[in-house]
């Protein structure tokens, strides 16, 4: 269960450091990136890899084990991507309402 956590830990942690390495990268060129939408790219770019790696494994024809590790990165990741995907919608959403208010609170002066 310790390696486990670990490995989720550690994929976590790849996608919190590059997106905050993407994130002020793309703010030195351009300063309206939505970190939401960014962070959704990351997660999304981080996932491609693992679920290649499976698939390899899962189709590479051997012997009694093959396709296990295939079948672990997939039963690991695939959730915690759609867990980062579905915190990121839920952030996303409560800051959009949040703005909403926001801008009308502040009246129209022209």
């Amino acid at each position: 269960m310790d390696t486990l956590l670990l490995m989720i830990g550690i994929f976590v942690g790849i996608v919190f450091g590059l997106f905050g390495l993407v994130r002020i990268i793309l703010n030195k060129l351009h300063h309206t990136v939505s970190p939401y939408l960014l962070f959704g790219g990351v997660v999304i770019v981080c996932a491609l890899p693992v679920v290649g790696i499976a698939m390899y494994d899962i189709l590479t024809p051997g012997g009694d084990l093959n396709g296990m590790l295939g079948q672990l990165l997939l039963m690991i990741f695939v959730p915690t991507v759609v867990v980062l995907l579905i915190g990121d919608g839920i952030f996303w959403a409560k800051h959009r309402k949040n703005s909403k208010e926001q801008d009308q609170s502040i009246p129209n002066i022209r």
